[in-house]
């Protein structure tokens, strides 16, 4: 586990980290009395860590995985505010780059940087000149995004309305031996709770604490019915989905049992969807989709959850009988 943008004073932070992870190891990028940004933990039983380097934005790591009998490269990365001296992580990556060709390396963290201006909502306009760094260091160092589910946005200023701002700050990025080796690897941001961040786990989908993470969260956010108009309550699945299309039916279509001002929405609303998003969300899953999901590799490794210190079927159907497809 991984925790970043941490405030406590150097003399403190041994005591604060025993107290977080008791019998785990821990370790830090604090130097010469700084405050450290980038703290590590892990369970010795299952991880061996060695920190090969580190700076005020990185701390680069070769990871024994027990069980599994796999090393891997880790880099934990908390990026600086300033453009210029994010250039200095860039350059620190593309170096480790040469080095981690033939092994497995993924980079996890807060980069404060977007790769493009599609990952920003609000605010002022970031052309691709202030996302050319990122996409820039990807190609140098042959990284690309892991595959990851739950939120693309992954800061935002918890404001709302046309206040809101959002950005994609957080991201995992691996190399083509990862690929290899992880081939069911998968990033997954939770919801940020009182932080302005979403927590970033990462881990293999056949491993079973990943699985019971997203068993939890779906019984969380399952719906075991509904109350209609007339006070009754429907608690049958079919009658549930029925009850939810006839609802956004009549909200959406602007017939007379709407009363929803569209064009008061259409001014709250800014963002929306292009053509291909719309389409990418009512089509059919692939049977090469199916069988991925099927798949079960014998690689397995214990996952990453990367935060800060304070830390799809049935909509489908729904969303494609609305738009009549």
């Amino acid at each position: 586990m991984a925790i970043l943008e941490t405030k406590v004073r150097c003399t403190n932070v041994n005591r604060v980290c025993s107290s977080i992870w008791e019998s785990w190891e821990h370790c830090s990028n604090e130097r010469d009395g700084s405050i450290s940004r980038i703290w590590i933990g892990w369970n010795k039983a299952t991880i061996r860590l060695n920190v090969i380097a580190d700076d005020a934005q990185y701390m680069h790591c070769d990871v024994k995985l027990v069980r599994e009998n796999t090393s891997i490269g880790l880099t934990i990365v908390y990026g600086s505010n300033n453009p210029m001296e994010r250039k200095v992580l860039w350059s620190s990556l593309i170096n480790k780059s040469h080095m981690m060709q033939n092994s497995p390396w993924i980079i996890l963290g807060d980069f404060n940087a977007i790769k493009h201006p599609q990952e920003k909502v609000g605010g002022a306009t970031w052309g691709n000149y202030y996302c050319e760094d990122l996409r820039n260091c990807m190609r140098d160092t042959e990284l690309d995004d892991l595959r990851f589910m739950g939120h693309l946005l992954t800061w935002s200023n918890r404001s709302e309305g046309e206040r809101r701002i959002a950005c994609k700050l957080a991201r995992a990025l691996i190399n083509d031996s990862w690929k290899d080796i992880f081939p069911n690897a998968m990033a997954h941001f939770l919801n940020p709770s009182i932080s302005a961040h979403s927590p970033c786990m990462e881990g293999d989908q056949n491993t079973k604490f990943f699985f019971k993470s997203i068993e939890g969260r779906r019984n969380r956010n399952s719906i075991y019915g509904i109350q209609r108009k007339d006070g009754s309550f429907v608690h049958n699945m079919e009658e549930v989905k029925e009850e939810f299309v006839e609802h956004f039916k009549s909200v959406l279509n602007g017939n007379e049992h709407s009363n929803v001002d569209l064009e008061k929405l259409k001014k709250l609303v800014k963002f929306r969807i292009g053509c291909e998003e719309k389409d990418m969300l009512i089509r059919d899953i692939s049977a090469e989709e199916e069988i991925f999901q099927r798949r079960r590799s014998k690689k397995t490794f214990l996952p990453w959850i990367i935060t800060k210190p304070r830390v799809w079927m049935d909509m489908v159907h729904v969303f494609s009988r609305l738009h009549g497809t």
